[in-house]
């Protein structure tokens, strides 16, 4: 469009100005812009310039207050942001403790707080500290510990709790306090976490005191208990309780309903009195009417009475079986044990086991079956199980095992393998930070498969786990000839499944898995230490 020798007025430069107004001004640079883009009038690149530099401060000025003010870390608005917190903080706290009043426990998780409250409350339960803008806006963090205590707290710029730069209620909490709230983190450093999946059944004042876990890999008065039903556990003796029965002392075997529990349930019976006496020294060390100590969890133990021998079909023989004994949770317990979702503890032959006494502190050893890592923690996992491959393919082939892993490797680096993992995360260490049971599988197009199983560290890095033999699973999976490799064959429930956790002295957990085999399973205790898992002789296990 060629310029004519007419200039433009004042009036298309008035609406230019007009466009500096912050925000408001947005639409006279619009117009100015539009004007001055097809007007053919001397003055017209200029109106077009002044309406675009406009709409520039407008953008740049509310650009800087939404970085400035929501995005970057530190400064007056990270201030306002924190005591903004606070105040929210300080306002749950009565709004928990009100809760219990009302329903007489803490509620399970901020989410049961926020349904309970009325429409128009003023009690928030989001995060302003978090500044992510993609998901779900992110709760204090909130953690009930047993039924009289809890943690809230704002976990900061770091996204991790009982770390330095938490944000905490701004409450007295004084020598006698009814109050539930714990501050102290003694023994927790930089934990993310979630309530533990159950809580502590309460233990009667008159029970004695309650152990920790197992203090030797080969406790003998310690041993795995199943569900029998909703109110007794069965407990083996292991190997010291095996023996093989004559066919007419058989016949003396009265068989006893299943087990609900669904790993480790052997065909059971009870013993006719009139041949107890020729199998009586295989049940030695346990005897009926002896009060046992019942671990249901990490801080959670019950006492129980033993109260019938039974023995378990055991083995690959004819005629060979186990010694083990039927236990019953105490009267008043009963209720709750009935709705515990476990089915696998350990029992203990003595609430007097040796070994310090328990911590008053509440235990940190716990399942975290909420916990979810951030995008960039999940990047950092997908490298770590992508290096335990690359150490695997390694291994494998050095030990002359090389067709399927040379397979995988070349099919890996033409982009032809499909990653799928699964992770269970828990907290097992005084350090507090989470570990993750990972089930990883690779597959190629149904053809071929290789499927592991890795325990990860999540603290400032994601890093690899050492694992015994006891613990580490892997295996190979290739289809015949014309077929494809199925569900079933690939599933994870090969590489093992945690049924529970446990709470050591040394505020280290006990790991309890289950592990199937070709012509058996194994479950069997781990001990985690500094050196990753270590596998314990403390098993319930059958097989050829």
């Amino acid at each position: 469009m060629s310029e004519t020798n007419e200039k433009l007025g004042g009036f298309p430069f008035v609406i230019g100005g007009l466009s500096f107004i912050p925000l408001l001004g947005i639409p006279f640079g619009i117009a100015a812009l539009i004007w001055g883009s097809t007007t053919n009038k001397i003055g017209g690149k200029k109106l077009a310039l002044l309406g675009g530099a406009g709409i520039l401060l407008t953008l740049t000025l509310y650009g800087s207050l939404f970085y400035f003010g929501f995005a970057k870390r530190g400064g007056i608005y990270d201030d306002l942001r924190s005591r903004l917190a606070q105040n929210s903080l300080n306002t749950l706290v009565q709004a928990v403790e009100f809760y219990k009043v009302q329903h007489g426990s803490y509620p399970e998780s901020l989410k049961a707080l926020q349904e309970s409250l009325p429409k128009d409350s003023m009690v928030f339960v989001n995060d302003p500290t978090d500044v992510k803008f993609s998901g779900k806006p992110k709760d204090f963090y909130y953690e009930r510990v047993g039924t009289e205590h809890y943690y809230l707290r704002g976990v900061g710029p770091d996204g991790l709790p009982f770390t330095s730069d938490d944000i905490l209620p701004q409450v007295q909490l004084t020598p006698g306090s009814k109050l539930g709230l714990l501050i102290d983190v003694k023994t927790f450093a930089t934990a993310p976490s979630v309530p533990p999946a159950t809580q502590p059944v309460t233990i009667p004042e008159n029970a004695s005191a309650p152990p920790t876990s197992a203090t030797a890999d080969n406790d003998a008065s310690t041993f795995i208990a199943l569900r029998y039903d909703k109110t007794h556990v069965l407990f083996r003796l292991r190997d010291s309780g095996d023996f093989y029965a004559k066919p007419e002392v058989e016949a003396m075997f009265h068989k006893l309903p299943a087990s609900i529990s669904e790993y480790g349930g052997s065909a059971t019976s009870e013993p006719d009195a009139k041949i107890w006496d020729s199998i009586r020294e295989h049940f030695d060390q346990a005897h009926v009417g002896e009060q046992w100590l019942l671990e249901l969890s990490a801080g959670s133990r019950i006492p129980v009475t033993v109260l019938k021998p039974i023995e378990l079909v055991w083995g690959c023989d004819y005629h060979s079986y186990s010694a083990g004994f039927i236990a019953e949770v105490s009267p008043p317990l009963k209720s709750a044990f009935a709705a515990l979702p476990q089915n696998y503890f350990l029992i203990h032959k003595s609430p007097q086991v040796s070994g310090p006494a328990p911590s008053s502190e509440p235990a940190h050893v716990a399942t975290l079956p909420d916990w979810t890592p951030a995008p960039e923690v999940r990047t950092q996992i997908e490298k770590a199980i992508a290096a335990a491959l690359k150490d695997k393919l390694a291994r494998e082939q050095a030990r002359g095992y090389v067709d399927l892993p040379k397979q995988l490797e070349q099919n890996a680096a033409l982009g032809k393998t499909k990653l799928t993992y699964e992770i269970q995360a828990f907290r097992l260490s005084p350090d507090g930070f989470p570990r993750l049971f990972v089930h990883a599988r690779w597959m190629v197009d149904q053809q071929l498969a290789y499927l592991m199983n890795l325990w990860l560290r999540v603290g400032p890095e994601v890093k690899i786990e050492p694992l015994d033999g006891e613990s580490s699973r892997g295996l190979w999976l290739s289809a015949k000839s014309g077929e494809s490799l199925q569900e079933g064959e690939v599933g994870f429930g090969q590489l093992g499944q945690v049924l529970n956790v446990f709470d050591r002295a040394d505020g280290y957990g006990d790991v309890l898995i289950y592990f199937r085999g070709e012509e058996g399973y194994d479950i069997r205790l781990f001990r985690y230490t500094d050196a990753g898992l270590v596998a314990t002789k403390i098993s319930h296990g059958d097989g050829c």
